[in-house]
């Protein structure tokens, strides 16, 4: 048997635990199979007929990677075998083993799409080994792939739910500014309306005033000046004599 080494060896120590299923009614093909997996540290699982083997893939807690059958078993075919187990764990990759005699059916299986590859007998331990990691790499990524998707949609759904919850609340607030922009309205209506009477007499008369004084001009303001100054005078000297009159002495500052 020949392999590439420790090197070579399949990632299988990450997080991605694969596990191989070996169907053969064979106990030394079985083993001899374990042990070329065992050398990878790939986890495999072995059973003698397809009965058994069925039973492991419905009963499997996380499905098989990989699945390694013979043809020829008693009580029924690897082909019809596959078939089945597809329909249990659809990603599931089939090697199927087979001799010459096989191939007619086994290209049958291929072109259903159960038979991912066939392995002719006697096969090349090396050639066999880089089979099951391509199979084992094509696993794990159709997988990730599928996970991904998975999660894809669910943030999709999410983020649509927060839209729906955005939209609403942005409603919500148009509904609330629009409600203070009638207030608003209604209070600087109010405000008008409760003006003092008296200050709103005051504000009309001065306007009346201020449109009064324009239309005259500078001229006649400098005359309402000079009369102003001299009803003052006037007001000063009365004031004035009625002091004296009185004993009283007016002091000019």
């Amino acid at each position: 048997m020949s392999t590439n080494g420790k090197s070579e060896k399949i990632k299988n120590k990450t997080h991605f635990k694969h596990k191989v299923l070996v169907v053969d009614d064979e106990k030394s093909v079985g083993k001899s199979l374990g042990r070329l997996l065992s050398l990878e540290n790939i986890k495999h699982v072995y059973c003698n007929s397809a009965k058994d083997a069925l039973k492991e893939i419905q009963s499997a807690r996380t499905p098989f990677s990989l699945i390694i059958s013979d043809q020829r078993m008693p009580g029924g075919t690897g082909t019809d075998f596959l078939e089945q187990a597809k329909t249990i764990a659809p990603d599931t990759i089939c090697f199927l083993i087979t001799a010459h005699s096989d191939l007619k059916t086994v290209i049958e299986s291929v072109n259903k799409g159960a038979v991912y590859k066939y392995i002719i007998k006697p096969w090349d331990n090396e050639a066999l080994l880089d089979n099951i990691k391509t199979a084992l790499m094509k696993y794990q990524l159709v997988y990730e792939n599928k996970m991904l998707l998975e999660k894809a949609v669910e943030q999709n759904k999410k983020l649509y739910r927060i839209s729906c919850q955005l939209m609403g609340s942005t409603d919500h607030l148009k509904t609330e500014f629009e409600a203070l922009d009638k207030d608003i309205e209604t209070l600087e209506t109010e405000i008008q309306n409760n003006i003092d009477p008296n200050l709103q007499q005051q504000n009309r008369i001065t306007r009346e005033i201020e449109t009064e004084m324009a239309g005259r001009g500078q001229l006649n303001r400098k005359a309402l000046d000079k009369a102003y100054s001299d009803c003052v005078q006037k007001l000063y000297l009365d004031i004035e004599d009625l002091a004296n009159r009185n004993g009283f002495l007016m002091i000019n500052q």
